[in-house]
């Protein structure tokens, strides 16, 4: 199921835990500018209203391995789909209604071996995918065509170590938490790395991540079992945030 909170951290409802509502295995959130709540699970993406009311299932009869959500610009929900056997990676785009708007193939993934593709985040006409399994980040058009890839396995600045949650500010500043390596990295929209996320705190093991319009940073942290809110503040590119 998921749980929902207020900003300051007070509980107010689960979806997800009876009916034609219920997950398999959640994984991947995003709201729309109406507060509309979309799950993704292994199966299909759900939609509620903003108090958690079910309306309807979206892509159970056309998805076979999704992973990831995200919502661009225009409306539409975008998915990595896996695929039934390696090379059939594709990226999968619905209207909020339900239908399906275009299935292409993923271009990054025409070799999959050891990929782990799970988390994902759009920036003006840019799809960001990370790929755990290679500890590198894709970027390709809506369609799956890659302009370009960054990252490799390490941990020097600007290297993962799974890396995982992504979240794009509307500046273009692309937030990746670097799972293994306790720590979240900024990059620019091109890739280049910039800087390190400074916390009052300890990370371990940063799983997914979020970046408001109003500069608020949300973590969970998956071995803590507990989420995090931060206010970051303004930063050059040689320093720590």
């Amino acid at each position: 199921l998921v749980k929902v909170f207020s900003w300051k951290g007070k509980f107010r409802f689960c979806i997800g835990n009876k009916g034609k509502a219920a997950f398999k295995r959640p994984s991947a959130v995003v709201t729309n500018a109406q507060g509309e709540i979309f799950v993704k699970d292994d199966v299909q993406i759900s939609m509620f209203t903003d108090d958690g009311q079910f309306i309807r299932t979206i892509g159970a009869a056309v998805l076979q391995r999704p992973y990831g959500l995200a919502l661009t610009n225009d409306g539409h929900l975008l998915v990595i789909d896996h695929g039934r056997k390696a090379g059939d990676a594709s990226v999968v785009r619905f209207e909020q209604d339900g239908r399906l708007v275009k299935r292409s193939p993923f271009e990054p993934l025409s070799n999959a071996a050891y990929s782990k593709c799970r988390f994902i985040a759009v920036w003006r006409d840019s799809l960001y995918v990370v790929d755990l399994g290679k500890s590198v980040v894709y970027v390709t058009d809506f369609d799956g065509k890659e302009k370009r890839r960054f990252g490799q396995f390490g941990r020097n600045e600007g290297d993962f170590r799974e890396p995982s949650g992504i979240s794009v500010d509307p500046k273009g500043f692309v937030y990746i938490a670097d799972s293994k390596n306790d720590r979240i990295q900024i990059f620019d929209a091109e890739g280049t790395f910039l800087s390190l996320v400074s916390l009052n705190h300890n990370l371990l093991r940063p799983s997914d991540i979020h970046v408001t319009s109003d500069k608020y940073l949300l973590v969970s942290n998956y071995l803590k079992h507990n989420a995090h809110v931060y206010l970051l503040t303004p930063f050059e590119s040689d320093r720590n945030i």
